[in-house]
């Protein structure tokens, strides 16, 4: 093997080893940290307790899930087991589930819903329009600890 050779092969084999790292690096969704299921053919995944949750969650969200709830406090700490209630524009339910951490994503054909997120005995509503592509993202974080 010539010496040019050998270099080129050496550098192939770094550039290779470089990549492998970075992939290995990359956080990968795990979907046995989240809750997740389907209603009416709607899938939705609920997680993010923590930080490198809410980093799989943010690299998945995008990828066919085109709402996201977050859920806080009025103090600007997360909330988790917030019941998620989403209807039409006729009212009739599109998605009902539990979201046990402060991250709710779902995929949702487009079209105008009316989103009920509900905790600590008290209900907040949005409306939101999901377009034909792109997402969009709903923040609920008016709960007051002790109300």
């Amino acid at each position: 093997m010539t010496r040019r050779t050998h270099k080129i092969l050496t550098i192939a084999t770094l550039i290779s080893l470089s990549q492998l790292a970075t992939a290995a690096s990359l956080p990968q969704f795990d979907p046995n940290y989240f809750t997740q299921g389907q209603y009416q053919g709607h899938a939705w995944v609920s997680g993010g307790i923590g930080t490198h949750e809410r980093e799989q969650l943010s690299n998945h969200f995008g990828q066919g899930f085109n709402l996201k709830l977050e859920f806080a406090r009025a103090d600007g700490h997360y909330l988790g087991n917030v019941a998620v209630t989403i209807t039409d524009r006729r009212g009739d339910p599109v998605l009902s589930a539990p979201s046990p951490g402060p991250w709710f994503l779902a995929k949702l054909p487009a079209g105008e819903y009316r989103v009920l997120a509900s905790a600590d005995e008290r209900s907040f509503e949005r409306f939101v329009s999901i377009p034909e592509q792109g997402s969009r993202t709903l923040v609920f974080n008016a709960w007051r600890r002790g109300e």
